[in-house]
């Protein structure tokens, strides 16, 4: 029973984990640069031309040929199978 169990909830998750790659795929990077000029009592990122910077990336496939639909069906189809074989 445990395994088949285990085996239910590995194809839900890989459903569920199939219908978050229809979203956009979003990366933020951050890089702080800074002159090492010693001024006691200021910050270097803000008065003496250091630099702050940040960038994101916005990915989205546009075409995936429908295999994302094929999966998606399969990963149903297996679920039911699996949950009927638990019963």
């Amino acid at each position: 029973m445990r395994n088949a169990e285990n085996a239910i909830r590995t194809a839900e998750l890989s459903h569920a984990e199939l219908s978050t790659t229809k979203l956009p795929q979003i990366n933020l990077v951050r890089v702080l640069s800074t002159r090492l000029i010693w001024n006691f009592g200021y910050d270097p990122a803000l008065s003496n031309g250091g630099q702050v910077t940040g960038q994101v990336i916005v990915q989205q496939s546009l075409y995936d040929g429908g295999i994302r639909g094929l999966k998606s069906d399969q990963l149903s189809l297996d679920i039911d199978r699996l949950a009927k074989e638990s019963e």
